[in-house]
């Protein structure tokens, strides 16, 4: 770890110390588990996990967050409430991020408050804020801290801090909510939400850990894969195969995106070997 990097570390884990007591947003993907860590590790019982458990989130996403905080011995709550009872959420409007995080930490500062923690952190970098993502500004607004955005860090070095940890299990694909699945306009459904984890979870089964499949009125599903696992959907004959199983799921058509999936350190997880599991 170079002498910039480390710096910035320790950065990181003053501004944790200076707080005392924290309420961190736990998604189960590498940014959020690191920070449960770190948070956890500093504060120790002056710490809590809290995952929003709506209907967004994946079901897979909550198996591996029961596995991170029991490992780690980490203090957390799922916290359930529904999002499809938000007509802003549920329209699905350009901005639809945006009304999802205020709704989610809005039940987290509410969590917070309730429970004697003096701040909520989520796990946003610095990369993300290169992106234009409605969610931050919701973020701002409600003034949660992003801990790894104040110290400057982005997810190379996360994921490079987390290596050095000793915290390669905490490394993992990114796996947004089933929402952003969903093109805009298209209003939410519990069941279109259902059809999409269905599909993807199958295709990850076929040997694609990383996978989008997008859900397009009417019915029709685009297959997102990395550009280099393409040909492998086709020279291995699995096309007709997952073809047919997403037609059983509900979808009317089936397609493949050839531009392919690939964003921020996808490929960097894949050439290292790392999955979803």
């Amino acid at each position: 770890m170079d002498s910039q990097l480390l710096k910035k570390l320790d950065t990181l884990r003053d501004l944790i110390r200076k707080e005392g007591k924290a309420v961190v947003a736990l998604s189960g993907g590498t940014d959020s588990s690191l920070l449960c860590f770190m948070v956890h590790k500093i504060l120790g019982g002056k710490s809590h996990a809290v995952t929003a458990c709506s209907e967004f989130l994946i079901h897979d996403e909550r198996r591996i967050v029961g596995k991170i905080v029991k490992r780690y011995g980490i203090p957390h709550t799922f916290l359930s409430f529904s999002l499809l009872g938000n007509d802003d959420v549920r329209k699905n409007p350009p901005d639809r991020c945006y009304h999802c995080k205020k709704a989610i930490f809005n039940q987290l500062r509410r969590y917070a408050g309730e429970h004697g923690f003096t701040v909520v952190f989520d796990g946003t970098n610095t990369d993300d804020r290169e992106e234009e993502r409605p969610g931050i500004r919701a973020l701002r607004e409600l003034n949660i801290r992003s801990p790894f955005v104040e110290a400057g860090l982005g997810k190379a070095e996360i994921i490079e801090i987390a290596l050095s940890e000793g915290l390669e299990e905490l490394i993992r694909p990114s796996n947004s909510c089933l929402a952003t699945r969903i093109s805009v306009h298209t209003p939410i459904t519990e069941g279109v939400l259902r059809m999409v984890e269905k599909a993807e979870e199958y295709i990850r089964g076929m040997g694609f850990p990383v996978v989008r499949v997008r859900f397009h009125n009417p019915n029709t599903a685009r297959i997102e894969l990395p550009p280099s696992e393409i040909p492998k959907l086709f020279s291995l004959d699995l096309s007709s195969r997952i073809s047919r199983v997403l037609k059983e799921i509900g979808f009317k058509r089936v397609s493949v995106d050839i531009d392919g999936y690939l964003p921020g350190c996808e490929s960097i997880l894949l050439q290292r070997g790392f999955n979803s599991s």
